[in-house]
């Protein structure tokens, strides 16, 4: 088979990182902690929020989430997203 030397290069790299995109998957898919408690905050007030059989049990799961919410928007005091989450589960409890 007779292909380009800019071709073949091109295959080879493709299939080098073919290759080692078991290795790279795992390593993208964990989350940093930022992310892992706001998607927790998020997620829990969807369940409050949507899921929770009566509305005792939907103000118990706000006031722990509201909580919860508060010390994150102290544990980072300079981004938005905890503060944006900490008003919406006020507002909803």
């Amino acid at each position: 088979m007779n292909i380009k030397p800019s071709l073949r290069n091109w295959l080879e790299s493709l299939a080098f990182a073919v290759a080692l995109m078991p290795f790279a998957v795992p390593a993208l898919a964990q989350e940093d902690p930022f992310t892992a408690e706001l998607t927790y905050i998020q997620q829990g007030w969807e369940r409050a929020n949507y899921q929770s059989p009566s509305d005792e049990e939907k103000r118990r799961q706000l006031e722990a989430l509201s909580a919860r919410s508060e010390t994150f928007a102290r544990q980072y005091p300079r981004r938005a997203e905890p503060l944006v989450w900490e008003g919406i589960v006020l507002s909803t409890y």
